[in-house]
Protein backbone atom coordinates (compact mmCIF):
# COMPACT_ATOMS: atom_id res chain seq x y z
CA UNK A 1 0.00 0.00 0.00
CA UNK A 2 2.78 2.45 0.83
CA UNK A 3 5.13 1.39 -1.94
CA UNK A 4 6.34 3.89 -4.49
CA UNK A 5 5.34 1.95 -7.62
CA UNK A 6 3.78 5.02 -9.19
CA UNK A 7 4.35 8.71 -8.64
CA UNK A 8 1.75 11.30 -7.71
CA UNK A 9 3.97 14.29 -8.52
CA UNK A 10 3.49 14.08 -12.32
CA UNK A 11 -0.25 14.36 -11.77
CA UNK A 12 0.29 17.38 -9.55
CA UNK A 13 2.57 18.94 -12.17
CA UNK A 14 -0.08 18.43 -14.82
CA UNK A 15 -2.65 20.10 -12.56
CA UNK A 16 -0.27 23.03 -11.95
CA UNK A 17 0.19 23.50 -15.69
CA UNK A 18 -3.54 23.62 -16.37
CA UNK A 19 -4.09 25.94 -13.41
CA UNK A 20 -1.40 28.32 -14.69
CA UNK A 21 -2.87 28.15 -18.19
CA UNK A 22 -6.35 28.95 -16.87
CA UNK A 23 -5.08 31.87 -14.79
CA UNK A 24 -3.11 33.24 -17.73
CA UNK A 25 -6.12 33.07 -20.04
CA UNK A 26 -8.25 34.83 -17.42
CA UNK A 27 -5.56 37.52 -17.11
CA UNK A 28 -5.38 37.99 -20.88
CA UNK A 29 -9.14 38.19 -21.37
CA UNK A 30 -10.24 40.02 -18.23
CA UNK A 31 -7.05 41.86 -17.30
CA UNK A 32 -7.20 45.41 -16.12
CA UNK A 33 -7.28 47.73 -19.10
CA UNK A 34 -3.98 49.53 -18.60
CA UNK A 35 -3.06 52.18 -21.09
CA UNK A 36 0.51 50.87 -21.08
CA UNK A 37 -0.35 47.22 -21.73
CA UNK A 38 -2.82 46.68 -24.54
CA UNK A 39 -4.75 43.52 -25.33
CA UNK A 40 -2.41 42.34 -28.15
CA UNK A 41 0.61 42.76 -25.89
CA UNK A 42 -1.16 40.84 -23.10
CA UNK A 43 -1.87 38.04 -25.60
CA UNK A 44 1.82 37.83 -26.48
CA UNK A 45 2.82 37.88 -22.81
CA UNK A 46 0.19 35.25 -22.02
CA UNK A 47 1.45 32.96 -24.76
CA UNK A 48 5.06 33.39 -23.63
CA UNK A 49 4.16 32.73 -20.00
CA UNK A 50 2.25 29.55 -20.88
CA UNK A 51 5.18 28.31 -22.95
CA UNK A 52 7.70 29.16 -20.23
CA UNK A 53 5.64 27.41 -17.54
CA UNK A 54 5.32 24.37 -19.83
CA UNK A 55 9.09 24.24 -20.47
CA UNK A 56 9.88 24.62 -16.76
CA UNK A 57 7.47 21.85 -15.79
CA UNK A 58 8.78 19.60 -18.57
CA UNK A 59 12.26 19.91 -17.06
CA UNK A 60 10.82 18.58 -13.81
CA UNK A 61 9.03 15.77 -15.66
CA UNK A 62 12.30 14.76 -17.35
CA UNK A 63 13.77 14.11 -13.91
CA UNK A 64 10.87 11.80 -13.07
CA UNK A 65 11.11 10.01 -16.42
CA UNK A 66 14.84 9.51 -15.90
CA UNK A 67 14.06 7.92 -12.55
CA UNK A 68 11.51 5.61 -14.18
CA UNK A 69 13.88 4.57 -16.98
CA UNK A 70 16.69 4.00 -14.48
CA UNK A 71 14.40 1.73 -12.47
CA UNK A 72 13.58 -0.26 -15.62
CA UNK A 73 17.26 -0.64 -16.45
CA UNK A 74 18.00 -1.92 -12.95
CA UNK A 75 15.14 -4.42 -13.21
CA UNK A 76 16.46 -5.67 -16.56
CA UNK A 77 19.96 -5.96 -15.16
CA UNK A 78 18.67 -7.95 -12.18
CA UNK A 79 16.79 -10.30 -14.52
CA UNK A 80 19.95 -10.86 -16.58
CA UNK A 81 21.96 -11.53 -13.43
CA UNK A 82 19.49 -14.24 -12.36
CA UNK A 83 19.84 -16.06 -15.68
Amino acid sequence: MYRFDWMITPKIISFIFWLCTFCTVIWVVFGVQDSEIGFPFRCILGFLSIVSVRVFLEFIMVAFKNNEYLRRLVELQEQDAKQ
